[in-house]
């Protein structure tokens, strides 16, 4: 018997054939093995058996380290797959050998660096990974210029995605416009679904997301379509949205040869807890819209870092006038430049606001910092919506348009749209950047009833020549405005107006005149004057009368200041009983103030209270 000095055989070399193996044990046990090439004994298996196809099955395999289970080397090699592998001599293009290696069982599916093509759409089912060898070294190219290219069918599987990998069509040139179909559809995936690392290049519709709960996208581009980049489809039965990340995107059709004017960088029609990261969206008709319509939503939805940049037409759309609800979306750091195509105009457009919020179903709309400037149509129109908030954000410069220079606001607010705030915010004509543009006001509130809106501690100075930093239509007492500068434009603070009033100590007689202040009547602009003890406006004055001053009669009211006439003057007459004026001056500290009465000569003889209205 040959043995080792531990107890081992030794190795024996063999010629090619059948051996009968006896082994006799330290216990003097003989164990017999004939022949020992029979793959049944387990022992020895023929070169023919492990040349087979099947022959990684005869081998085992352990991977490293403590604790790794026991397999064979096939189980282990075919958790992953490689295309290629199933490319058969007859095959036309690639269509097959990818549908073959997605029906082979295996979970991973590697691409090598080339171009797969293929001639129409490709069905993918849940627990699917494709994997190439980098974005633009491994492509799928679509063939056909009206298929979609692939399609993950889920069903809420937990697992699958991309990466590595440039999803395309056949086109010229790059930049050309691709095909019409959709480059990669995503319906009802659920958590760990995947896909970083990828770009789709050339196709009309690239994402197109139908329902699933937390899919993550990251480090990707869409690039060159004339529909939309990333689309979260409209609410249906078995179809919901919620949850989903991108992040670190780039959507752009900068450089598309096609035409532009009609695509959606990102298309919002559903949404509950989406999250939105460091994505810049470039050179598209709309940059960001949500619009979800009849029995859809788009709810709890961050933004964090995403740039809507040189858009044809706005920025960001928030529209709650769709037939669904818009509701508790918070912007942070977010961005609208170049909003309305500058050089670049839609024939005709006369729109272009950095962003636009509308609609009665949109409510709770958070705007956290961020910039809105260089666009050409205004920097924030707010037509409707409820509780709008913006917190320190930027708006400068917003009246790029060609032509209309100082002609657009930088915030306008549209008549009987109520419930919003800006605080801390900084409005008007400052960081001068690549465009020389003057906005006009730097917040418009048009005529109506708007009510329950709060502007505080926001900077309005430096609105475009000849204009006002602030302009309020409301017609309502109910808001409140407080804290802003430049601290004596007429209207700013209104809040924190106080009422000097004046004492009409005597009635006066029909044809004559007095001025009256705190003191009473007085035969001079001095002796009953108003001494103003820090610097203001006095915005308005307000006037009543016990009787009114009789047909073809009045009262006529001048403010003086300094003992000099202003243009704050004003009239009751007829039947009439009181008048506000409004004409707003500014006063400093130690200026005087008072109030001529004069009434005419068939007036009624009456007192006349009079109050100066002063505001910082």
């Amino acid at each position: 018997m040959l043995s080792a000095a531990d107890g081992r055989l030794p190795p024996i070399w063999l010629q090619d054939d059948d051996y009968k193996l006896v082994v006799g044990l330290p216990d003097g046990t003989i164990i017999t093995r004939d022949p020992i090439r029979n793959p049944g004994s387990g022992v020895f298996p023929s070169f023919d058996e492990l040349s087979a196809s099947d022959g990684s099955d005869l081998i085992g395999f352990k991977q490293t380290g403590t604790g790794a289970a026991e397999e064979t080397v096939q189980t282990a090699l075919r958790r992953s797959v490689w295309v290629d592998q199933y490319k058969q001599v007859i095959d036309a293009d690639d269509t097959q050998c990818i549908v073959r290696a997605i029906s082979s069982g295996a979970s991973k599916l590697l691409f090598q660096n080339r171009d797969y093509l293929v001639t129409g759409e490709i069905i993918i089912p849940g627990l699917k990974f494709l994997r190439g060898d980098g974005m633009g070294c491994t492509r799928i190219v679509q063939m056909n210029m009206t298929a979609n290219l692939l399609k993950f069918a889920m069903v809420f599987a937990q697992a699958g995605g991309i990466s590595d990998i440039t999803l395309t069509s056949n086109v010229a040139s790059f930049g050309d416009s691709g095909s019409t179909g959709t480059a990669l559809i995503i319906e009802n995936a659920n958590d760990n679904f995947v896909c970083e690392r990828f770009d789709i290049i050339s196709y009309n519709k690239q994402i197109t997301f139908t329902g699933g709960y937390q899919a993550h996208f990251r480090d990707f581009r869409c690039l060159f379509f004339t529909d939309h980049g990333i689309k979260l489809d409209a609410y249906s039965a078995g179809h919901e949205i919620a949850g989903t990340q991108w992040q670190s995107g780039k959507i752009s059709n900068f450089g598309f040869l096609g035409d532009p004017e009609a695509s959606i960088g990102l298309w919002m029609l559903q949404g509950s807890g989406e999250f939105f990261r460091d994505i810049d969206i470039t050179m598209v008709g709309l940059g960001s819209v949500g619009a979800p319509p009849v029995n859809s939503w788009v709810r709890f939805a961050r933004f964090d870092n995403v740039l809507a940049d040189s858009c044809y037409y706005e920025g960001w759309t928030w529209d709650g006038g769709a037939g669904g609800y818009v509701l508790d979306i918070e912007m942070k750091g977010c961005w609208a430049a170049g909003a309305g195509g500058g050089a670049f105009r839609p024939s005709g457009s006369e729109r272009g606001a950095g962003m636009v919020i509308k609609g009665i179903a949109l409510d709770d709309l958070r705007v956290i910092g961020g910039t809105f400037r260089d666009n050409d149509c205004g920097g924030v129109d707010i037509q409707g919506g409820s509780n709008v908030r913006f917190s320190g954000t930027s708006i400068s410069r917003n009246s790029r348009r060609l032509g209309y220079n100082n002609v657009y606001p930088g915030v306008r607010v549209r008549a009987n749209v109520s419930n919003w705030s800006f605080q801390n915010c900084r409005i008007g004509n400052f960081s001068l950047g690549v465009f020389d543009v003057q906005q006009a006001e730097n917040f418009v509130i048009e005529t109506g009833a708007s009510a329950n809106f709060t502007i505080l501690g926001c900077d309005l100075s430096n609105p475009g020549p000849g204009k006002q930093p602030f302009l309020n239509g409301s017609t309502s007492t109910n808001f409140t405005l407080s804290g802003n500068s430049p601290r004596r434009a007429a209207p700013l603070n209104l809040s924190e107006q106080q009422p000097l009033s004046n004492l009409c100590s005597a009635t006066i007689a029909a044809g004559a005149s007095s001025f009256v202040g705190p003191n009473g009547n007085a035969a001079d602009a001095f002796s009953s004057a108003h001494i103003i003890d820090r610097p203001g406006v006095i915005t308005r004055t307000k006037i009543a009368v016990p009787s009114p001053p009789g047909a073809g009669q009045s009262y006529t009211y001048t403010v003086y200041l300094n003992g000099n006439p202003t243009g704050m003057t004003g009239q009751i007459t007829g039947s009439a009983q009181a008048a506000v004026i409004e004409a707003a001056f500014l006063v400093a500290e130690n200026d005087t103030l008072a109030t001529l009465v004069a009434a005419s000569a068939g007036a009624a003889v009456v007192r006349h209270n009079v109050i100066n209205i002063w505001s910082p």
